[in-house]
């Protein structure tokens, strides 16, 4: 009994030991990429034919939740579109974040211009200017009414930014 086959190559006629193992009747030639053929093996009993092996299944869809809803899968140009809108998106927020940021600083400046009204009602009632420390009252308060005005507008338009960038995210993401 041998322990090698015979195989020659049908396009570059190169030959081959195939160890008697091998359970094909063909190969690729390692050297033109050719196929081999490969004789039977002499002592070799004449194999049965093979069961046929049943076909697996087919993979579950991982979305099948939308099917299930009634509602069809994103295609991928949709996702596409989606994520950009998303992504300007969460650049409106980072805008939106950076003017809230803006009006919080000068919210600041007017409380600092506030505190220096009430500063200036302060000397001007201690040199007994009446009307200069009502000025610097009336100052002082419209500043601060201002100051919380454009902080509040700030904070609402941010606030509204965000949950719109989250709803977006939230979509793109399904």
């Amino acid at each position: 009994m041998s322990d090698f086959r015979q195989g020659i190559c049908k396009d570059c006629d190169a030959q081959f030991k195939i160890p008697a193992s091998f359970a094909h009747d063909r190969a690729k030639c390692n050297q033109c990429g050719g196929t081999v053929e490969i004789e039977p093996a002499a002592s070799a009993p004449k194999r049965a034919a093979a069961k046929p092996i049943p076909a697996k299944p087919a993979p579950a869809k991982k979305a099948a939740a939308p099917e299930a809803s009634g509602e069809k899968p994103m295609t991928m140009k949709e996702k596409i579109i989606a994520r950009k809108k998303a992504a300007a998106e969460a650049e409106a927020a980072a805008a939106a974040s950076l003017r809230a940021a803006e009006a919080s600083r000068e919210a600041a400046r007017l409380n600092r211009k506030a505190a220096e009204a009430v500063a200036l009602l302060e000397a001007a009632r201690l040199n007994g200017k009446a009307s200069e420390a009502l000025a610097a009252l009336r100052e002082a308060s419209r500043l601060s009414v201002e100051a919380n005005v454009v902080a509040d507008e700030a904070q609402a338009f941010a606030k509204a930014k965000v949950a719109e960038w989250h709803k977006t995210a939230a979509a793109a993401a399904a």
